[in-house]
């Protein structure tokens, strides 16, 4: 699994958008993003949408968009998580945790969390 692309959203400017590349393991697979304004205290799940079309024999791409307006100096903290065939059995997965801030009105990232 690679986070391929994170980005504040220049049109709104409240969302981030992102594509995940996953290995093509099995037909049955899942990518979720779960996301934090609190460090964790409370976090929400988001299920990523499988791009149409993406597979390329070995990956697929999933897309996300989260709406989340920051305040100034505020964090959004993501984890991406795929499972899928053998992964969702096993009770295994990965992840990679993002952290974006906002500063002077503008988003920034990425930097690993």
């Amino acid at each position: 699994m690679a986070l391929e692309n994170a980005y504040a959203d220049p049109v709104d400017g409240v969302s981030v958008r992102g594509i995940v590349r996953v290995l093509n393991l099995d037909y049955h697979k899942a990518v979720y993003i779960r996301w934090t304004l609190n460090e964790w205290r409370s976090m929400v799940d988001y299920r990523a949408t499988y791009l149409k079309g993406s597979n390329d024999g070995a990956t697929d791409i999933f897309t996300f968009k989260i709406y989340a307006p920051l305040d100034l100096g505020q964090s959004l903290v993501f984890a991406v998580r795929y499972t899928g065939g053998f992964l969702s059995h096993m009770r295994t997965h990965c992840t990679c945790t993002v952290c974006v801030r906002q500063r002077k009105g503008k988003a920034s990232l990425p930097w690993p969390h």
